[in-house]
């Protein structure tokens, strides 16, 4: 992967949320996902402030869909730290694991993993 493709897939990517585009989480129905984003209380528009803050050194490596509905769609995974606030209002820093893809067409970026790194 080349420098230049993270650079535009994060521009794509924010000008797209920016613009408003419907956000889709579809990592809720795994526990793993479920409970990091119960515990830190991470609400569609918390994910997107997270995915707006992503840089490029925070990119680890792009992936392509074994899912036989989304076979071949293009993955891209992060690995952000961020300082998270749990349910008992304490702050910790913790790495994240996450996995988009962008629907242009559609005019959607869909966040397939948004758990703990190493919770895989």
């Amino acid at each position: 992967m080349q420098q230049d493709d993270i650079r535009k897939y994060l521009l794509t990517m924010k000008k797209l949320l920016k613009s408003g585009c419907k956000l889709t989480i579809v990592s809720r129905t795994k526990d793993k996902n479920f409970f990091f984003m119960y515990l830190y209380q991470l609400t569609n528009e918390k994910i997107k402030e997270i995915l707006l803050s992503l840089k490029e050194d925070e990119f680890k490596e792009n992936l392509y869909s074994t899912h036989p509905d989304h076979l071949g769609e293009e993955l891209y995974v992060w690995n952000p730290t961020r300082t998270l606030i749990a349910q008992d209002g304490s702050k910790v820093t913790e790495k994240i694991y996450i996995k988009t893809h962008i629907d242009e067409k559609k005019k959607l970026v869909v966040t397939i993993s948004f758990h703990r790194y190493g919770d895989i």
